[in-house]
C-alpha cells in the first residue's frame, strides 16, 4: 500500500519539539544520513573506480622521450 502525506515544514517542526531530546538528535542524525545520500559525481564505488581506469586505459597514451621536456611533450600531443 503507497501513500502519501502532505506535511509543511512548521508541521514538522511542531511535532519535533514535541519528541524528548535524545529522540530530536537521533531523529537529526537519521535526516542528516538522508541529505548525505543525494549522488555526488565525485563519488563512487570500488568497482566504478576500476572500471574508469580500465576505460583511461583504453584510450591513447604518450611516452616523454628521453631528453624530451613535458612542454615538448605537450606540444607533440597537441
Amino acid at each position: 500500500m503507497n501513500a502519501t502525506i502532505d506535511i509543511t515544514y512548521n508541521q514538522v517542526l511542531q511535532l519535533v519539539r514535541q519528541l524528548p531530546v535524545r529522540s530530536q538528535l537521533r531523529l537529526g542524525k537519521s535526516l542528516q544520513n538522508l541529505a548525505y545520500k543525494k549522488k555526488d559525481p565525485a563519488l563512487f564505488t570500488k568497482e566504478e573506480f576500476f572500471h574508469r581506469i580500465d576505460e583511461a586505459k583504453k584510450g591513447p597514451s604518450y611516452e616523454l622521450k628521453e631528453g624530451e621536456t613535458l612542454e615538448d611533450l605537450i606540444e607533440r600531443v597537441r
